[in-house]
């Protein structure tokens, strides 16, 4: 029996993702073949027996891990893409972050004006602080609306966009020459540059608030600042900054009400000029001290609670999605279904049990293969049992229609195994991807479907291996649908 003990515990991240895609890719190119004694050592001792004909994500990713460990083991890993993207993401982020904490205390410094350099206006404070990264926040909430709606044809944002290109560009220069070509012209992973995008917007607007907020508060400890603000539109913006800083201050407001200034303070922390802004500010009604008192503790909170805060959450949120998917992967691309499919190729001794399945086989396109002969063949390669056949995908319109209200009625009977019988020269994406569509309706999504791929009959023969080439083109149609229970099943000659 299988022992979960010995099961891999995967630990998939972005950089092992982009190794196995560039490992896999360099040995179907080359033609390696480094799997003989893998199935046997590695995969054998823990893997359920059910699943080896139709592994489920779970069983992929541990094997996929399994085996990307081994062929690591015998790489200079410095070398690979993976250590390369890596190294650029943590360098490239790390310059990000720390500009950006200096940015945000230049901002607030940058602040401070007036004849003595020692005032700050809270309304301009509070505006390059916490108004433009909410302006920012509400841009980057359109822009990945716009990318969950149109998903590869759209990019969250232009600071992404560029991120990703200094990433690659720094990453291209330490991996080797061979890994390089490969990135720029062959890799897929880039898509998973989103969620490590992301990640890094918001780890860089905590340390522009960090920077902000540290910049606040020694400005405040180590030198006599004054707080205000001014307008030529007194009756106007006095009411408003008031009730501002009630509906910003009701936070804290509820266990700290001195930390929110009062209609009063606000009213006398306004700068008044005696005669043009070169004249020096009046005496202010407010002390320095006084002013400080009042705007410092609204100030840094707003900082915390409006600017902080939101960023701390969505970077915890992009956290927990990036965990997710990584822990959710399919390994349902073409690539990963044929190594598979070469894998279990290999002769290997399980033990299993004899077909336990009753399976309906639908013909599709008009192939009729014999009876006899596909019921054989089913139960020797794929250890089903065909017990009924229904034409689908037909000249006749309401064949599908027919096809599908036949397995309703069965399935209400008892589980079947679905087997999609079809000649791997005719594929018709279109069609085929609208019958599976109605097939998922009736089935369930999680219900496995077998297209058995037959080749042109040979010699009287309706059953015929199909070509390499063929089964490609049908493992990049089950890839690009993203269904880990549509299995793609090639007939074999004996």
């Amino acid at each position: 029996m299988p022992s979960d003990s010995k099961s891999p515990k995967p630990k998939w991240s972005v950089s092992e993702l982009i190794d196995l895609e560039y490992l896999l890719r360099r040995d179907e190119e080359t033609g390696d073949a480094s799997n003989d004694g893998f199935f046997a050592d590695e995969i054998e001792p823990w893997i359920d027996p059910g699943k080896i004909d139709r592994p489920d994500a779970r069983t992929l990713q541990k094997a996929l891990w399994r085996w990307l460990q081994t062929r690591k083991s015998g790489l200079e890993t410095s070398k690979l893409p993976g250590a390369a993207i890596s190294g650029a993401f943590w360098t490239v982020g790390t310059a990000i972050v720390l500009f950006m904490a200096f940015l945000g205390a230049g901002t607030v410094l940058g602040t401070l004006g007036y004849e003595d350099s020692r005032t700050y206006n809270v309304l301009l404070l509070f505006g390059l602080t916490v108004g433009i990264q909410w302006l920012f926040l509400t841009l980057g909430l359109l822009g990945l609306l716009a990318w969950l709606i149109w998903r590869n044809h759209a990019f969250v944002s232009f600071a992404h966009r560029g991120f990703q290109s200094i990433v690659n560009h720094t990453a291209e220069r330490t991996m080797s020459k061979e890994a390089a070509v490969w990135w720029r012209e062959n890799a897929k992973t880039r898509r998973l540059f989103t969620m490590p995008t992301m990640l890094l917007t918001q780890a860089a607007g905590i340390a522009f608030n960090v920077g902000a907020i540290a910049a606040l508060v020694g400005s405040v400890l180590f030198v006599s600042v004054r707080f205000g603000w001014e307008t030529t539109a007194e009756n106007t913006m006095n009411p408003a900054l008031s009730r501002a800083t009630e509906v910003l201050g009701v936070p804290w407001s509820w266990f700290k009400p001195e930390w929110v200034p009062d209609q009063e303070e606000i009213a006398q922390s306004r700068i008044r000029w005696q005669g043009s802004p070169l004249d020096p500010i009046e005496s202010a009604i407010l002390t320095a001290e006084e002013s400080a008192r009042a705007w410092f503790p609204f100030l840094v909170c707003s900082i915390a609670f409006w600017g902080l805060l939101p960023r701390l959450l969505l970077y915890t949120g992009f956290d927990l999605r990036r965990r997710s998917e990584l822990r959710g992967l399919a390994f349902s691309e073409r690539i990963h279904r044929e190594w598979w499919r070469n894998l279990t190729d290999i002769p290997i001794e399980v033990t299993t049990k004899g077909p336990a399945d009753n399976a309906v086989a639908l013909l599709w396109g008009g192939v009729k293969p014999a009876e006899p002969e596909l019921r054989v063949a089913a139960l020797q390669q794929l250890r089903v049992n065909v017990i009924d056949t229904f034409p689908a995908g037909g000249a006749e319109v309401d064949e599908d229609t027919k096809a599908i209200a036949a397995l309703e009625k069965l399935l209400r009977k008892s589980d079947l195994r679905i087997v999609l019988v079809v000649e791997a020269w005719s594929l018709a994406p279109r069609d085929l991807g609208d019958f599976l569509d109605q097939l998922r309706g009736t089935i369930g999504a999680s219900a496995p479907v077998d297209c058995y791929l037959i080749g042109l009959p040979q010699n009287g023969k309706t059953l015929t291996a199909p070509k390499d080439s063929e089964i490609k083109v049908w493992e990049t149609f089950a890839a690009e649908r993203s269904d880990p229970a549509l299995f793609i099943k090639p007939f074999r000659s004996q």
